[in-house]
């Protein structure tokens, strides 16, 4: 059976890029590739087309101990650049903006279906593209 959506996690923790992993593969996704770094995310953000990613989740804050979600918002600057079809699920304790979607990182641990649904609502009208 092929994956409801392959996907891109962008975290600067690893647990937490495991976390959403296990989930989201739970769900029947499929994730494809991590990055944990900005610069990371915005070379493999490159590879969007050649591993035909449809939705990518991309925390907000990286470095920043300020916790301004700044890098995330570069973030998704440069994927809506790149690749302007991909789905964003900003994903941190603040809204990452211009993402399609925001979930918050705390529902993420406690909710451990909440995010492959999250994913599988938001891919529901690209199918029908």
């Amino acid at each position: 059976m092929p994956p409801e959506a392959k996907l891109a996690v962008f975290d600067d923790s690893e647990v937490f890029q495991l976390i959403m992993k296990v989930q989201l593969e739970k769900a029947g996704h499929e994730v494809v590739l991590t990055a944990g770094t900005v610069p990371s995310a915005l070379e493999k953000i490159k590879l969007f087309s050649e591993l035909e990613i449809d939705v990518v989740l991309v925390d907000g804050n990286y470095e920043d101990p300020a916790v301004t979600g700044k890098e995330g918002e570069a973030l998704v600057e440069a994927i809506r650049k790149h690749s302007p079809n991909v789905l964003i699920v900003g994903v941190g304790a603040l809204e990452v903006r211009g993402a399609d979607i925001n979930v918050v990182k705390s529902k993420i641990k406690s909710d451990i279906g909440e995010l492959g649904n999250v994913v599988r609502e938001l891919e529901t009208p690209m199918k029908v593209r």
